[in-house]
């Protein structure tokens, strides 16, 4: 008799529920037993890896913009992360994204964080596309001039440098139509 590989792996793979078997029989009898003990136990273990892991670290940015170009492999959207101190841990990170959304990975783009996030929060936010920024609009009317549109721009946005404005767009005067821009 001949043995294949679909008949190793069959093998395999009921020694590992075997295992698994094993391993929970004990589990279930030893939290029976010391109940209280136990549950204290994996109390900690739990505390002591969310405080290690899943909080935002003490230094984090706050009010820091992160981009995520397009393109980006997950392994350097987390590294990026990490470095810009972020999340704290990039191993559970990346187990969280991928268990949000599978293959499809992070959503390109600037992300602001306005407050400390754990890695939770912080993955579910680049899964989603949820880029911490609020949409507004500014509405230019019929007939304005390049300047009376930077004047509107400098009042609304912030950092909006007038004078830079008008000498890009003044050889387009005409051509800018009145509209509701939508800006983050």
């Amino acid at each position: 008799m001949k043995i294949t590989k679909i008949d190793l792996f069959d093998l395999e793979l009921n020694n590992v529920r075997r295992k698994l078997k094993f391993f929970l029989m004990r589990f279930f009898w030893y939290a029976k037993k010391y109940n209280k003990h136990f549950l204290i136990g994996l109390i900690l273990i739990f505390t002591t890896a969310y405080l290690l892991f899943a909080v935002a670290p003490s230094d984090f940015p706050v009010g820091r913009t992160v981009n995520i170009a397009e393109g980006t492999t997950l392994n350097e959207v987390a590294n990026n992360l990490k470095k810009e101190k972020i999340i704290k841990s990039t191993v559970l990170f990346k187990a969280l994204v991928f268990i949000q959304s599978g293959q499809d990975g992070v959503i390109a783009g600037d992300y602001f964080f306005s407050r400390p996030e754990s890695v939770f929060k912080a993955s579910r936010a680049v899964v989603t596309g949820d880029y911490g920024l609020n949409p507004f609009s500014i509405t230019i009317p019929e007939g304005a001039t390049v300047v009376e549109m930077a004047l509107i721009y400098e009042r609304v946005l912030g950092g909006f440098v007038a004078e830079e404005f008008v000498e890009l767009a003044l050889p387009f005067e005409g051509y800018l139509f009145p509209d509701t821009y939508f800006f983050l």
